[in-house]
């Protein structure tokens, strides 16, 4: 808390990893103390009508420190209680699928990742894990066998940026017996578009002529 530079930052979270079983639950015991004195505070906050975005910045945070710690214990039942307190985020999404998806429960990883790209949509503003959603949404329908969906998630993708970085996203859902077709729907989008995102492109292709 006094960490002016940080240097310490998130380390919380980090420590939750060095814990033996009995230090965990001590470890949780303690945050879970902190997080229930800062949630009757935001109550109090909620009840004096100054809004739910005057919630502080420790309450938030004790909670991201419990559900890493639910994370650690394998427990998606905590985990969710916690997020639902605070609101559930595009974060919490991924990490709920990726839980679900070393459990090779697949069907429920797209059930979270279409949840978080939704909340996605909802904000209105970039997140961080909206990349890390739509990535895992599209591996995982190639996983279920779903691969026509998986490359029509990826070209839907490419479409709304258009860059020399995304066409190996999207080349590796193409079937081989159709590249050639599929570069030349690249060639004729990045036409379509700016001067120097057709020439990036084009180049990237060794589309010369």
């Amino acid at each position: 808390e006094k960490d002016n530079y940080g240097f310490c930052s998130d380390l919380d979270k980090k420590a939750v990893a060095c814990f033996s079983r009995t230090g965990l639950a001590v470890y949780e015991m303690v945050i879970r103390g902190h997080f229930e004195v800062e949630r009757t505070n935001a109550q109090k906050v909620l009840a004096e009508g100054k809004g739910a975005d005057r919630i502080s910045y420790k309450l938030r945070n004790y909670a991201e420190v419990l559900k890493t710690i639910a994370l650690r214990r394998g427990s998606i039942k905590d985990y969710l209680k916690i997020a639902e307190e605070t609101g559930i985020n595009p974060t919490d999404c991924v990490e709920i699928a990726e839980v679900f998806h070393r459990r090779k429960r697949l069907d429920e990883v797209i059930v979270w990742v279409d949840k978080g790209i939704a909340l996605l949509g909802k904000s209105g503003r970039y997140d961080s894990s909206e990349h890390q959603l739509k990535q895992m949404k599209r591996e995982t329908l190639k996983k279920l066998g779903r691969s026509e969906d998986a490359l029509a998630a990826a070209w839907a993708e490419f479409q709304e940026c258009p860059s020399p970085y995304g066409i190996g996203d999207l080349m590796k859902y193409v079937p081989n017996d159709k590249t050639a077709e599929w570069r030349e729907k690249v060639v004729a989008l990045a036409l379509q578009g700016r001067l120097d995102q057709c020439l990036e492109l084009l180049v990237k292709l060794g589309e010369w002529d």
